[in-house]
């Protein structure tokens, strides 16, 4: 659960005596947190007067803010209601609750919240609009609110109107935006009653106080072992975190603030030696004992309770914890070092002496030297943080056990600087260090733990206060004095036993304040210093000896294991009678579980007539999962438990569900221990019970087995065969179980051994084989058709005979399983699947309650199931049916006589019975046939008019459940309702039945599986049904219909007949040919009539009126079906399907709700109908409570219409598979609705009146004419232009939509494998899948979802949106990544450049079949423009391109034509002009052409020549405004300041804008002045909006652009508007092939500069020994570049060889452009060719041809305009044999 508020718990008696304290409690929150919050201030259920509610604190992300007076008020359970209903908003929504609390209209109560939480959509709110004048430009130029002239919006006072609309709307402006009631109704989902709370967010409760010992406590090994608690006492609660005394810093400078801290660590040294402070101190430097001095008093100032220290980041991102609010830091000291450069005498490196110059002074060198320094950091403990669990990285605490206290002594041994050992110490003193012989002794007879203590203490002594005694007297050193030598020698050994966790309550420290009276500061903190350094090191050396120790027995212990036997997997488990009081029961002894189990359960039903118990203690033996393992527990014999695996099972029952037993584990052993208890015998109740009932099971199958083949001599060889069969079963099952394995195979059965049985069912079998044969099919199709042949025609003599009824669908008998099996290969149809799934609904259920789904079906409420013998060829087997209580009995199945009274027989046709009928799947029969049926009913018809027979008109399909006892013969058929001739009527047949209920009707009529109507004569034959004639008249092939169907029938055939007379009246609105309205089809389900009538009886008086509760709930379904009928009107068609569902869904639900009302009302009467006297209040409780819950039900079912009234009424998804088709069909209607609009204005405009106007009807006229007659402007339309901008505007929506997702479905996606699964792209889904081989830890499934992905249980996948998106998530998740090491973004582009190749590979069409094409069908590819700058400029004439751009397959474009070549004003002013439609390529070529042919041709060998002076043109100052391009793509961008762009990651780029205006830059303009000129006085030339932020002006001034982004106050200069793209070099494309070799590795040479390489990315990494190369890598690449560029006087030679494309020689020219070969051979080939590359590429041959060959005279090139003259004439000639390349033509 996510935290969305926090509440402080308190106690009253605490709080009014002045405690600190209260526990903050996180909403949502559950019983157990509550719990353990009000225990930690001392609330349980003796004093709940104390609890009261003492703080509200919100969050980062649920903001908003309430009167601590309006949470007190309420109760827990509101407060976590609220809690869980902000927990499951979105940011949407959240933001909308906040910004409406802060409204305040619903903010005065917790109840008044949660309403608001669920009204939501009664508010609008506007996330960017946060001032007057915000709300102002929204609603005028967002909006259109006014029509206002662009001239008029410069003058117009945005903020006044703002502030009206604000006062109008009254709402508020917030942090979250401007929010205010949008009049919406304001529904009171909470009424501030208790029983308004859902059930699972109620929590209040008061912990219990009472903490009993159990009388019964029984162990498991298995568990683990936990130390009884001594009668009486009680384990202290750890104690509360202190609060943080943080030292406060007044100064501002950092040397200020280390004066002043360093001061207070002075003051705290004299502080430190009282004898609690002293110990604190210690505390603290056990725990850290390896930081410095200085820092340890610090913590232990500032918090003496501190563990584990870390800075706000690093708790953040090493340990993922965050720092709680309102937390205070500790203040210490952190290294903080700086260098500067200082001259020092130069030093030899190999003597060390100063270097000399020739006059003997020293050399001065400067170096950088690291000076030493500090600063002031703070730091928070683990107590002050919350969020990830930390591992155990405390140290061990040594519990007494001897073989840790072992290794321990062992590692102080080691640790120790001289021996130690154990001797008898006479006297008080515990141990000593002896320092002559150097070692060290410890008194005889001591403690494990005073060892310990003796032996840190004298090893302190050891290293600190050693001397040589043979030393001289001065040699000695200074040596403390005795009394510091134990006050050392005793810190140092209680610093360290702290740090284990060792019991250091005998320490006493009261003589250091008299130690350290008198002592200058220098040496006291000498003494802490050393004491520090020496506990410090001792524990490190502890340390890591005994890690040492506790290896090498882990290592021993992992031996041992190793020489275990090896289980028996096979073997039954044993029990071992460890002590008993039983005589029948002998210590020590073994026997087999079954044993045990029969013979415990005898002695405990013989012990229970006589006093006391026999005790017993017993340990179990097993396998379980391939381990071996015991179980160890003790039984009363005589208490009523029964066998041992009951006792077991109970007694572990018995504590998992003792509150008393739970309450004590809380109090005493704390709440994980309460945990794992309840774990482990949950473990043992789920697991190990059934798998010890198991064994017993088996046990005794084997046990009558073998008596049976003991006996021997009365078994018959089946039975030999059987019982062998089953003791090698039971074997084999042991040897599964025991490994884990419980899916058994099945029990053999004795008839799998009767040779007789298997003959029969032979014999059978060839029986069949000869009937299907003899009648002309397979088995299979003899089996579908009831095992009966096809009928055939009867001859005309025989008409006058009656035929004889069909049989039953469900007569079939498949006595066998072979038999049943035979159409089992055959696929099933979507119905029958369906009913599958419906039926596992009921899987469950018992017996009896299976057969009243049933029953429902047949208009009953219960039934029984009977067996009946048949005769004949079934002889021997029995048929099984269900008698209702109705009467009525149904044919479920057949089987052999004595398997069919079996319970598995019946429940296995029950559950057969069950799939075909229950009312849920007959509903979706009805429906899912009626609408073949009606096109049937077509083409019928149409047959029927061809014979001059009558049509008929289909109204329902029906299903016959037998009520009526004129159709009791066709009881579970389906039929349908005609009308012929205006009188309605059934029609039944085998086949159509058959058809309906395996959901294969067709619409298309055909004889097939039906009878033809054999008995009626010609004349009698009247309508047409599947191709075949009926009579309307006759009874054969119809039902007696009953009243409700006849209902439903005359409901239908009225509703058909309205849609014809429709249909008739407007013969326009039907031209279109609109397919028929899909017919509302109505399913009722059956109400309980009889638990209606004792819901009457138990509240009223009055007799219940038959049918009543059936009509009531009818007239709802009535009303919905309505409105639904109602929605489709106004709705697409694709949604008629939904609101189907919808409303079955709405009928099924009342209708179960409604009969668990019956049935609830009718549990309890009513006071008033029962009496006072001994009224059952609690039952009347418990039944209020049970129908407030079914009231809560019916209201979410109610929410169902609200469903049905928003269906289609929406946007559209794109997980639609038809969202592109009804994208398109949705811009269809608005285009055309756009032309109408327009039409209808021009007619107005001409005539002056609406009347007449051909595109509108009569009603349109006059409605439209009453509209406006009443508007308020002065000049109304019939259409405002805001209609008409707004649906222009959706129309531009809709294209750039519907072009997204046809390109989204065109690029495609694929999917990959990963360590551990697979990733699938599903576009039929359009959902990214994550695949795992086995369940994701929780690390990664906490990952998955904070990347967007949800578990999907019925694709067993974790997805998310098939988008980019999803792909950029893919790429965060590690584990996840593909198997050849791309990212899943690297995979998606390669996939998709690899599909582009294959797709460009593919061969054309011959040419003779693109000649037969029409021209209308050639596939143009969509093209774009561009201008870049020329990078072949010679000029500021030709320094810009407008270049073509053609878009891929790929989403991808490559370079078309360059379609101009000059200045950018012109070029921008041309491309303008092409997006605008006025000029087309050819337009801008020809121009283009005439440019080139004003200019002098140049001579051979020149560059493009100047212009002459008269003829140039000069360079004008101009200045240019960009705005941003239109589409959703561009809404993150509008109206956005510069530095927010930034923060949101997005970059200002040419792309996203349009080209709207250029005009000349006069001397005197600036920057300000076009900002208001173009807000209040437009040129009439400008089409763009007012100059806004996020516009762009772009200044050409002196032959230089500057690009300035109008921002939110003045401009932002953006020079990367500007910027061009240009390809990197990178060093790979570059290399020449050489190899270098340094001493640390071998490296490839390449051409490029260390300057290239710098803008590459690499930097240097070290030189070559000779110098000559530098070594360059970024990270994961090197690669060697040459020190100096012999040619870097030649610089332009050098960007030729970096930048030049071709391999031409070094000509101080950049010659990039192809030769004129290659351009032609480009064009033969079908590529594109540019005119200016190849005029570019014939200039340079001939300038190469006149220095070759100097006195050859070139031919003069004709003009571009020729070129173009020429190009047209030959494409004329050939127009009928056009080449495969058309961009060659274009070109």
């Amino acid at each position: 659960m996510s935290e969305t508020f926090s509440i402080l718990i308190d106690s009253r008696s605490r709080f009014e005596t002045g405690q600190p304290g209260g526990e903050w409690l996180s909403m949502p929150t559950t019983t157990e947190q509550l719990h353990a919050a009000m225990k930690s201030v001392g609330i349980t259920a003796e004093n709940p007067q104390d609890f009261f509610i003492n703080g509200f604190s919100n969050t980062e992300q649920y903001p908003f803010d309430v009167p601590l007076s309006v949470i007190q008020e309420s109760t827990i359970d509101e407060l976590n209601y609220l809690g869980k209903l902000l927990e499951m908003q979105g940011d949407e929504d959240r933001n909308k609750f906040t910004a409406a609390v802060t409204l305040g209209e619903h903010a005065g109560s917790v109840k008044d919240l949660i309403n608001l939480a669920q009204n939501l959509d009664c508010y609008w709110i506007y996330p960017t609009v946060r001032t007057e004048a915000d709300y102002g430009y929204y609603l005028i130029d967002e909006l259109d609110e006014l029509e206002l002239p662009e001239e008029a919006k410069k003058y117009f006072k945005y903020e006044e109107y703002g502030r009206d609309a604000v006062l109008k709307d009254r709402g508020q402006f917030t942090d979250q935006g401007y929010i205010y009631n949008n009049g919406n109704t304001f529904s009171q989902w909470y009424n501030g009653r208790e029983n308004d709370i859902p059930k699972e967010y109620k929590v209040m409760s008061f912990p219990e106080p009472e903490h009993p010992t159990p009388d019964k406590l029984e162990k498991d090994e298995a568990a683990p072992e936990q130390e009884e608690p001594q009668p009486g006492t009680q384990q202290e609660p750890p104690p509360q975190p202190r609060p943080v005394n943080p030292i406060i810093l007044t100064a501002d400078k950092p040397a200020e603030k280390i004066k002043e801290i360093t001061d207070r660590l002075e003051q705290g040294i004299t502080d430190l030696f009282d004898s609690e402070r002293y110990k604190e101190y210690l505390q603290v430097m056990s725990k850290f004992h390896n930081y410095s001095f200085n820092n340890t008093l610090l913590i232990a100032m500032q918090k003496p309770d501190a563990s584990l220290i870390a800075g706000f980041n690093a708790w953040k991102n090493n340990f993922g914890r965050n720092v709680m609010r309102g937390e205070k830091g500790i203040r210490i000291l952190a290294p903080s070092p700086y260098k500067i450069r200082q001259e020092v005498e130069k030093k030899d490196p190999q003597t060390g002496k100063t270097v000399t110059d020739s006059n003997g002074k020293p050399v001065m060198e400067t170096k950088e030297i690291q000076i030493p320094a500090y600063k002031v950091v703070a730091v928070f403990d683990v107590s002050q943080t919350e969020g990830r669990e930390l591992p155990a990285i405390g140290a061990n605490e040594l519990t007494g056990d001897v073989e840790q206290y072992e290794d321990f002594f062992a590692a102080l041994e080691k640790t120790s600087p001289v021996p130690m050992g154990f001797e008898k110490i006479e006297g008080t003193a515990h141990g000593y260090y002896h320092l002559e012989d150097k070692r060290i002794a410890i008194d005889e007879g001591m403690s494990e733990l005073q060892n310990l203590k003796t032996a840190i203490h004298e090893i302190a002594h050891a290293k600190l206060h050693d001397i040589d005694l043979n030393a001289p007297q001065e040699e000695q050193g200074d040596r403390p004095d005795r009394r510091t030598r134990e006050v050392q020698a005793e810190s140092i050994a209680y610093t360290v036993c702290q740090h284990y966790g060792l019991d250091t309550s005998d320490y006493s420290f009261g003589y250091v304040a008299g130690w350290s009276s008198g002592r200058e500061l220098a040496e006291l903190k000498t003494s802490l210093e050393t004491i520090r350094a020496t506990a410090a090191e001792i524990i490190n050396s502890i340390d890591g000896h005994f890690a040492e120790l506790q290896k090498e027995r882990e290592a021993a212990k992992a031996q041992e294991a190793e020489k275990e036997p090896t289980p028996d997997l096979a073997a039954e488990p044993t029990v071992t009678i460890e002590w008993s009081e039983s005589p029948q029961l002998r210590e020590g002894e073994t026997i087999p579980l079954s044993r045990a189990n029969t013979l415990i359960a005898g002695l405990d039903e013989a012990n229970l007539a006589s006093p006391g118990y026999d005790k017993v203690a017993f340990r179990i033996d097993y396998v379980m999962n391939g381990i071996a393992d015991h179980y160890e527990g003790r039984q009363d014999l005589g208490d009523g438990d029964g066998s041992l695996v009951e006792h077991i099972e109970q007694h572990h029952t018995y504590y998992l569900n003792d509150k008393e037993w739970e309450n004590y584990l809380l109090h005493n052993e704390g709440k994980e221990a309460l945990e794992a208890d309840k774990e482990h015998r949950a473990m043992l109740l789920n697991e190990f019970i059934p798998y010890l009932k198991l064994h017993c099971n088996l046990s005794e199958m084997e046990r009558i087995s073998t008596e049976a083949l003991q006996a021997g001599e009365s078994l018959t060889s089946t039975e030999t065969a059987y019982h062998t069969a089953m003791q090698a079963y039971v074997a084999e099952c042991r040897g599964l179980v025991n490994q884990g394995e419980y899916n058994l195979p099945p029990v053999p059965q004795l008839r799998d051994f009767d040779v007789e049985l298997a003959a029969y069912k032979e014999h059978v079998k060839e029986e069949i084989a000869q009937e299907a044969a003899a009648a002309g099919m397979t088995v299979e199709e003899y089996a579908a058709n009831g095992y009966e042949p096809y009928a055939a025609p009867e001859p005309e003599a025989a008409q006058t005979t009656e035929p004889q009824e069909p049989k039953s669908p469900v007569s079939e008998k498949t006595d066998t399983p072979e038999q049943a099996g035979q159409t089992a290969d055959k696929p099933l149809t979507d119905l029958q699947k369906k009913a599958v799934e419906i039926a596992k609904q009921y899987e469950n259920l018992p017996l009896q309650d299976k057969i009243g789904i049933v029953a429902q079906a047949f208009g009953s409420t219960s039934g029984k199931i009977e067996t009946s013998p048949c005769t004949g060829k079934w002889r021997g087997t029995s048929d099984i049916s269900i008698k209702f209580d109705n009467g009525a009995s149904l044919f479920i199945g057949n089987h052999r006589t004595p398997q069919a009274k079996t319970v598995k027989v019946q429940t296995e046709c029950v559950n057969a019975a069950l799939v075909r009928y229950n009312p849920e799947i007959i509903a979706a029969t009805k429906e899912a046939a009626i609408s073949a049926l009606r096109k049937r009913e077509t083409k019928d018809n149409e047959i029927a008019g061809q014979k001059g027979l009558k049509p008929y008109t289909l109204l329902n399909v029906e299903f016959n459940d037998g009520t009526d006892e004129k159709s009791g013969g066709h009881m579970g058929w389906y039929y349908v309702t005609l009308a012929v001739d205006g009188k309605i009527c059934s029609h039944i047949e085998t086949g159509l039945n058959y058809a309906i209920s395996d959901g294969k009707v067709s619409e298309n009529p055909t004889r097939e599986d039906y009878f033809t109507a054999g008995a009626l004569k010609e004349t009698d034959v009247d309508y047409v049904f599947n191709n075949v004639g009926f009579s309307s008249t006759s009874d054969l092939y119809s039902l007696s219909i009953s009243k409700e169907v006849r209902e439903r029938a005359e409901k239908t055939l009225a509703q058909r007949k309205e849609v014809q007379t429709e249909k008739a009246a407007d013969p326009q609105s039907h031209t279109a040919e609109q397919p028929e309205q899909t017919e509302t089809k109505v399913t009722y389900y059956p109400i309980n009539e009889n638990a209606a009538r004792r819901a009457k009886e138990a509240i009223s008086f009055s007799d219940y009126k038959p049918g009543s509760a059936t009509a009531e709930y009818r007239h709802y379904v009535d009303e919905a079906a309505e409105l639904a009928a109602r929605q489709k009107k106004r709705v697409d068609p694709s949604f008629h399907e939904r609101i189907d569902g919808l409303l079955d869904a709405y009928a099924r639900k009342l209708a179960a709700n409604m009969n668990k009302g019956y049935e609830i009302t009718a549990r309890v009467p009513s006071i008033m109908i029962a009496g006072g006297s001994n009224f059952p209040v609690r039952k009347k409780e418990k039944q209020n409570a049970a129908a407030d819950k079914n009231m809560e039900e019916y209201r979410e079912i109610q929410g169902l219409l609200d469903k049905i009234r928003s269906t289609g009424m929406g946007g559209i998804s794109a997980d639609d598979p038809n969202a592109v088709s009804k994208l398109e069909s949705k811009l269809a209607k608005l285009e055309a609705l756009q032309e109408t609009m327009k039409a209808v204005n021009a007619y107005y405009r001409k005539h002056k009146t609406l009347d007449g106007c051909p595109h509108l009807s009569p009603e349109q006229i006059e409605k439209m004419k009453a509209s406006m007659s009443g508007s308020w402007r002065g000049n109304p339309k019939p259409f405002e232009s805001y209609e008409l901008s707004n649906n222009n505007a959706e129309i531009h929506r809709l294209k750039d939509r519907i072009t997204a997702l046809t390109r989204r479905k065109e690029l495609g996606y694929v999917g990959w494998e990963f360590d551990g699964g697979r990733v699938e792209a599903n576009t039929a889904d359009n959902r990214l899948q994550i695949f795992f081989d086995e369940k994701p830890d929780k690390e990664i499934r906490e990952e998955l979802k904070g990347n967007g992905f949800r578990y999907a249980p019925s694709a067993e996948a974790w997805q998310r949106q098939l988008n980019d998106n999803a792909i950029y998530a893919a790429d965060r998740i590690k584990c996840i990544q593909p198997l050849n090491g791309e990212s899943p973004t690297e995979l998606q582009k390669r996939a998709r450049r690899e599909a582009a190749a294959q797709k460009e590979a593919v061969p054309e069409q011959p040419q003779e079949e693109t000649q037969g094409a029409e021209p209308g069908n050639a596939v143009t590819p969509e093209t774009f423009y561009k201008v870049r700058q020329n990078p072949y400029s010679d000029s500021p004439e030709n320094s810009y391109i407008l270049q073509e751009y053609v878009a891929q397959d790929n989403g991808m474009a490559k370079l078309g034509d360059i379609l101009y070549t000059g200045t950018p004003e012109k070029c921008r002013e041309l491309l303008g002009k092409l997006e605008t439609g006025e000029l087309t390529q050819g337009d801008v070529k020809e121009l283009y052409a005439k440019a080139q042919e004003a200019q002098p041709a140049a001579e051979p060998g020149q560059g493009t020549p100047e212009p002459t002076a008269t003829g140039k043109e000069p360079d004008k100052d101009t200045f240019s405004i960009y705005q941003l391009k239109d589409g959703d793509g561009m809404r993150d961008y509008h109206f956005e300041p510069y530095d927010r762009l930034q923060a949101a990651g997005l970059s200002v780029e040419a792309a996203n804008y349009n080209l709207i205006y250029t005009a000349e830059l006069t001397p005197r303009t600036s920057l300000e002045d076009i900002y208001t000129r173009f807000n209040i006085d437009h040129p009439k030339d400008f089409k763009g909006h007012s100059l806004s932020v996020s516009d762009i002006v772009v200044l050409h001034h002196n032959g230089e652009d500057t690009a300035h982004y109008v921002d939110s106050f003045g401009y932002k200069e953006v020079p990367e508007f500007l910027q061009e793209q240009t390809p990197q070099l990178t060093p790979d494309t570059r290399m020449t092939g050489e190899q270098i070799r340094t001493p640390r590795g071998s490296f490839s040479v390449t051409d490029m500069t260390a300057e290239q390489m710098r803008e590459a990315g690499y930097g240097l990494h070290h030189t070559s020994e000779d110098g000559k190369y530098l070594i360059m890598g970024n990270g994961t690449q090197a690669f060697a570049v040459a020190a100096e560029q012999p040619e870097k006087a030649d610089t332009l030679k050098h960007v030729e060889d970096a930048i030049e494309q071709n391999d031409n020689h070094f000509d101080g020219i950049i010659n990039n452009t192809p030769t004129a070969d290659e351009l032609e051979a480009k064009a033969r080939n079908g590529e594109q060719i540019s005119l200016a590359e190849y005029a570019a590429a014939l200039k340079a041959e001939k300038e190469q041809g006149k220095e070759t060959k100097p006195g050859k005279k070139t031919e003069k090139k004709p003009s571009i305009r020729a070129q173009l003259k020429a190009d047209k004439e030959r494409a004329a000639q050939r127009k009928q044999a056009r080449s495969k390349s058309q961009d060659l033509e274009r070109s």
